[in-house]
């Protein structure tokens, strides 16, 4: 190891401090967090599926479209 233990503990003694607190403030902002309740996160996990699975279809949609657009594309300049 380059420098030897001691470098390693003087490193780690700069950056542990910022470590905790970061930690600590972590901890107190979790606290303020306004968690939802049971019914309005399966609201919401619907709502996004639903919407998920839309974003499928329209991409498949346009998919097939690009892939008979190419296709088109490439048999009239190949014969």
């Amino acid at each position: 190891m380059a420098g030897g233990p001691v470098q390693a503990l003087k490193g780690f003694s700069r950056w542990a401090p910022r470590a905790r607190e970061f930690a600590v403030e972590v901890q107190a902002e979790m606290r303020r967090v306004t968690w939802p309740l049971w019914p309005e996160l399966r609201s919401a996990t619907f709502v996004i599926i639903v919407f998920v699975l839309i974003v499928a279809v329209i991409i498949g949609l346009m998919d097939l479209v690009f892939r008979n657009v190419v296709t088109g594309i490439v048999r009239l300049f190949t014969g």
